[in-house]
């Protein structure tokens, strides 16, 4: 069990909470939310795939097995891959 994987999958809830409920857009500086036309869509898109790593990540935590590390990484480039669909799409 790794302590520091569920603390941070809890951190990422709370983003996913902020983002998608509270609707807070300091937390979404790095996608531009002034320049993007549809919020509710970006809200919406951020919030769900923050939700859905946080649950990877408590798994990955509790699982604590070596070869699901390789999640971690995929889900980095998710976060960049919708960055770049955020910044040009919306």
């Amino acid at each position: 069990m790794n302590l520091y994987l569920i603390v941070l999958s809890l951190f990422m809830y709370l983003i996913a909470f902020f983002t998608g409920v509270k609707r807070t857009p300091w937390l979404l500086a790095a996608f531009a939310p002034g320049r993007i036309r549809n919020r509710d869509k970006l809200f919406r898109t951020v919030s769900l795939y923050n939700l859905i790593a946080c649950v990877i990540v408590f798994f990955v935590g509790v699982i604590n097995l070596p070869e699901l590390s390789y999640l971690l990484v995929l889900i980095g480039c998710g976060y960049v891959a919708l960055l770049l669909y955020c910044n040009r799409s919306m």
